[in-house]
Order: structure tokens, then sequence, then C-alpha cells
């Protein structure tokens, strides 16, 4: 594959008959169709609630109070809430009544982008990440409770640098073979 390609992924996220990316919803059983044009903006809802909670962390740690931290944690959520449900949702085409079949991991979509150099970057960035969240934590003398909030973001980081790390091994596996 000469061209790295984008992947979207996850537990919502199917293929049709087509071929297309379908993000479902169970609740309204409808599939909505992602195209290309639409990944960037797809990537960025798909982690509204992970990035509302990391900017209240971030925001704790520069010495922003914490009952303001929580208040902008709860601003941002729900102002990218808002916009997911009356802006990008809306500009899709829907399909009603999709019937979900083909799931698409987080991990198969890493393995499929192809991206060896990516997934090995990643797998050192995050944890250099995680742990200086973890340091300037300490440096800061900040409290337990942001404390606890940067060594869950670390505990993330990990996370996300052993999929990567996995996803790197799969690439060099496939290629050999």
């Amino acid at each position: 594959m000469s061209k790295k390609q984008k992947i979207i992924s996850g537990k919502n996220i199917y293929k049709d008959d087509k071929g297309r990316d379908v993000l479902y919803l169970k609740s309204q059983n409808t599939g909505y169709v992602i195209q290309e044009k639409n990944y960037q903006a797809y990537t960025l809802y798909s982690n509204r609630y992970a990035l509302s909670v990391i900017a209240g962390i971030l925001a704790a740690n520069f010495n922003v109070p914490v009952l303001y931290s929580v208040i902008i944690t709860i601003i941002i959520m729900v102002f990218l809430e808002y916009r997911y449900r009356t802006s990008f949702l809306p500009s899709l085409d829907h399909i009603k009544n999709f019937k979900p079949t083909n799931n698409i991991s987080t991990l198969d979509a890493m393995i499929m982008e192809n991206n060896k150099a990516r997934n090995l970057t990643l797998t050192v960035l995050y944890p250099v990440f995680g742990v200086l969240m973890i340091i300037n934590g300490i440096q800061m003398k900040v409290s337990p409770i942001i404390m606890g909030g940067n060594i869950l973001i670390a505990l993330a980081a990990l996370y996300m640098a052993i999929m990567n790390f996995v996803a790197f091994t799969k690439i060099n596996s496939q290629s050999k073979s």
C-alpha cells in the first residue's frame, strides 16, 4: 500500500454492503454514512468526552481552581455534544433501519492503515506524555484529586502505546509473509 489511508473505527462503526463506513446509532436504528471528508470531524466527536475531561485536567494542572476546571469540562462536553447532535449527524447521509454486520475495531483500523512509522512513534510518545503529566503534577504539588486525574491520563496513554505497539508488530509480521 503506497498511499497511507485513514481508517475510522470504533464500537459503532460498521461497513455497509457498499463498503462505506457507517456510524450506527442503535437508539435511532439509523446508520450515518461517514465519507472521507467527514473523517476529521468524526474523530473529534467520537473523542468528545475524553477531550473534555483531558481539557479539565490540564486546566487544573495550570492552577485553575478545581471548580472552574469542572465547569470548563462540562462546558466543553455540552458544546461538543450539542454540535455532534445538531450539526454533525444531520450533515451525514442517513440509512434508516440499518442492520450492522461488519464492525471495525480500533486495533484492526491501526493495522489496516499500515503506517508503521506512526505506530512506532506513538508507542514512544504516549508513555512519555503520561510520565510528563505525572512529573508535572509532582513538581506543581497538585492536590491528590488532580494527581489522580494525571495518573488516569498516564494510564490511558500507556494503553494507547500498547495498542500502537501491537499494531506495529502485526504490521511487521504481515509484511514478512
